[in-house]
């Protein structure tokens, strides 16, 4: 019932891949191995196309590092999770949420790591939605990560000030 075609990418790289019994030991984008140029941004575009919530799922399971790659901009596939442009639901943007909150006490990091090209965590991305499951996704991030709420980006602004301007927070 897959109908995308990278999701069926997806899907026919993680079958292939656990038929050999390979684990992520090795970075996936280390330059080894081919098909990795492929895995390097696939989280994000699992995201941006809609995939359903058992392939990402079932992806972030066989790669948890792949949480952590960034993209172009220095964004984590969260940020395009909490991304207004994307419409992802809460189920799928809670499940990386967990994942990173469950990283983050092992790993006792800071916030520095989340931010992107312009210094903003995904949260910055989730208070310029406007749908109903935006509210959701901005208590999850709050509650497991209460310092995005007090981060500031390259121009001083904080989420609230970008919610407050509006979607863009252009008018500040």
């Amino acid at each position: 019932a897959i109908k995308h075609r990278k999701w069926q990418k997806a899907m026919s790289l993680l079958r292939s891949r656990m038929a050999l019994g390979e684990q992520e030991s090795t970075p996936i984008d280390s330059g080894n191995d081919p098909s990795s140029a492929h895995l390097q941004d696939l989280l994000h575009s699992l995201y941006k196309d809609g995939a359903p919530l058992s392939l990402i799922d079932a992806f972030t399971k066989r790669y948890p590092m792949s949480i952590y790659r960034k993209d172009g901009i220095q964004r984590l596939p969260l940020h395009i999770a909490c991304h207004s442009n994307y419409h992802t639901d809460f189920e799928k943007a809670e499940l990386l949420i967990r994942l990173h909150a469950a990283g983050e006490r092992q790993l006792a990091r800071n916030l520095d790591h989340m931010k992107d090209l312009y210094h903003q965590t995904p949260l910055f991305e989730a208070v310029k939605r406007r749908d109903p499951d935006a509210a959701k996704i901005v208590e999850a991030l709050v509650a497991n990560f209460p310092a995005m709420a007090s981060s500031l980006d390259n121009q001083m602004r904080s989420p609230l000030h970008c919610y407050a301007s509006g979607v863009d927070g252009s008018s500040i």
